[in-house]
């Protein structure tokens, strides 16, 4: 059971999201019209590089459902992936590495 400071270090970390995605949001919707200065726009670098990590953040939770999804269907999954690479490991098969 998480302890009160993993609580704690989760919350900020979601309220840091959320204000992320909330200022990002308002600035793309505030400089949506801005006149802009050509190739070299610095908001338009600005709303790109924000689209972009947003949807790296889309990528990321996803993963993370999905993770957590197979990590509570499959308890014994990690334990089985250990197992395979130590198995199938140069140490385990005596394989001498020559210089």
């Amino acid at each position: 059971m998480p302890n009160l400071k993993q609580k704690t270090a989760k919350a900020v970390l979601f309220a840091l999201f959320i204000l992320f995605i909330t200022f990002s949001l308002v600035f793309m919707t505030i400089e949506a019209n801005h006149e802009c200065e050509g190739e070299d726009c610095v908001i338009c670098l600005l709303i790109r590089t924000i689209q972009l990590n947003l949807k790296l953040f889309i990528i990321f939770l996803i993963t993370a459902v999905i993770f957590n999804k197979l990590n509570k269907n499959n308890k014994n999954c990690l334990k089985r992936v250990c197992f395979f690479f130590k198995q199938f490991s140069l140490v385990s098969q005596k394989v001498q590495m020559n210089d």
